[in-house]
């Protein structure tokens, strides 16, 4: 019950090399006692600029709870692993909560929805001078 209250939500992103088991970070953070709540597929991509000599590499990221003191240890063993380019562990990972496809509106949906907006706060003539004569009262 204690050990609960002190695990956080982390996120921890990465690039790995192009020969690497792509379930390399995955088991070292199991094996550190982190309880993996997501992993985003990872996917092949060019760098943008050689890291270690490397121009080719596996992105992905992690989301998991762990300890605040078992952090400086995954830290550690990442550092040290030749098959790890980069990597950055950040607390609080942000959650999205739908695809970005379905949040985005056409521009014809937004203006429908601003007309609507306005429309329904007009107010007739005869409602203003109603409101008007019971201020000036």
């Amino acid at each position: 019950m204690k050990e609960e209250k002190n695990k956080k939500e982390y996120e921890l992103s990465f690039w790995l090399k192009e020969g690497a088991p792509l379930n390399k970070i995955e088991l070292m953070l199991n094996n550190m006692g982190a309880q993996i709540t997501h992993n985003s597929e990872i996917k092949k991509n060019r760098l943008s600029y050689p890291i270690k000599k490397e121009v080719e590499g596996y992105f992905g990221f992690v989301h998991f709870n762990g300890d605040e003191q078992d952090i400086n240890a995954i830290n550690h063993e990442l550092k040290v692993d030749p098959e790890v380019l980069r990597f950055l562990i950040s607390k609080n990972p942000i959650k999205k909560s739908e695809p970005r496809e379905s949040r985005r509106q056409a521009p014809e949906e937004k203006f429908s929805q601003k007309v609507e907006e306005k429309s329904s706060d007009l107010v007739t003539n005869e409602e203003l001078e109603k409101k008007l004569e019971e201020i000036l009262k």
